[in-house]
C-alpha cells in the first residue's frame, strides 16, 4: 500500500513540473515583439493544434497519458534536430566547403563545431526524455495492471 502512495505522490509531482513546464511554453513572453531572446516555435505550434485542455477532475491517468504525449513530442523533436544537425555537418564535409569558399573558412568551421556541440546536446536531451518515457509507460502499467 505503501507503494501506490509514493507513485501517486510522484505521478503528482512530475505533473506539476510538466504543468510549469507546458505553461511556460504557451504563455512566454518571447514570442512577443519586445523580446530580445529567440525561441524554437516548433513545439508550441504544435501544441496549439492539439487540443490538450484536459480539466483537473478528469482521471488521472488520461492527465498522465497528456503529459507522455508531450514528452513524446519533444523526445521526437529532439531526436528529428540530431538528424538534421547530422545531415548538415556530413553535408558540409561531403563537398569540401572549406576549401570552395576560403574567405568563409573560419565561419564554416565554427559552424561544423557549434553543429556538433548542439547534436551532442540534443542527443543527451532525447535520450533522456526517452528514460523518463520509461518511468511514465511503468508507471502506468503499474497503475492498470
Amino acid at each position: 500500500m505503501d507503494t501506490i502512495i509514493k507513485i501517486r505522490i510522484q505521478i503528482i509531482n512530475i505533473q506539476k513540473i510538466c504543468e510549469s513546464y507546458y505553461s511556460n511554453i504557451l504563455n512566454s513572453e518571447s514570442t512577443s515583439s519586445n523580446s530580445n531572446t529567440i525561441k524554437s516555435l516548433t513545439l508550441p505550434f504544435i501544441l496549439s493544434l492539439v487540443n490538450l485542455d484536459i480539466s483537473n477532475t478528469a482521471p488521472q491517468l488520461l492527465q498522465l497519458s497528456k503529459w507522455v504525449f508531450i514528452l513524446t513530442l519533444v523526445c521526437l523533436l529532439s531526436l528529428l534536430n540530431v538528424f538534421f544537425y547530422g545531415i548538415s555537418y556530413v553535408l558540409i564535409a561531403q563537398y569540401d566547403l572549406q576549401n570552395k569558399f576560403p574567405r568563409l573558412k573560419k565561419i564554416i568551421i565554427y559552424y561544423k563545431n557549434s553543429n556538433l556541440i548542439f547534436m551532442v546536446i540534443e542527443a543527451i536531451l532525447g535520450f533522456s526524455i526517452l528514460n523518463i518515457f520509461n518511468h511514465y509507460v511503468a508507471i502506468i502499467y503499474f497503475i492498470l495492471y
